[in-house]
């Protein structure tokens, strides 16, 4: 079970690097945008539809990253406290594939299931 835990670990380290890798360029189109937006001596309005376009896209994908930082984080914290891989709703542990295909998991998959159904 150790040896489980700890891949765990890993790949729940592995993601959070890289999506911290990814709100980090994200974060830095959206500033060369607006500087490349603001040293521009020609504004047109394609111009500036081409820079809202590209700045709500930016803002959702950070946005998307942070919440699965979030979750990542959370499921750091259930690791190191021992309650990894248990689910919050009824005590039982959660599938290994789903582990494996979804590793910040909270859920087994018949608890999320009527979770999902219950918040549509």
């Amino acid at each position: 079970m150790t040896s489980k835990l700890t891949a765990a670990g890993q790949a729940l380290q592995r993601r959070r690097v890289a999506l911290q890798a990814e709100i980090d360029a994200a974060s830095s189109r959206r500033r060369e945008g607006r500087l490349a937006r603001a040293a521009d001596d020609v504004h047109d309005a394609k111009d500036d539809a081409d820079l809202l376009q590209s700045n709500t896209t930016a803002d959702a994908e950070i946005e998307r990253d942070r919440h699965e930082l979030a979750r990542i984080d959370e499921a750091l914290a259930r690791l190191a406290a021992g309650t990894y891989g248990v689910c919050a709703a009824c005590g039982e542990p959660i599938e290994p594939g789903r582990l494996k295909a979804e590793p910040a998991s909270v859920r087994c998959l018949a608890c999320q299931t009527r979770h999902e159904a219950s918040n549509p």
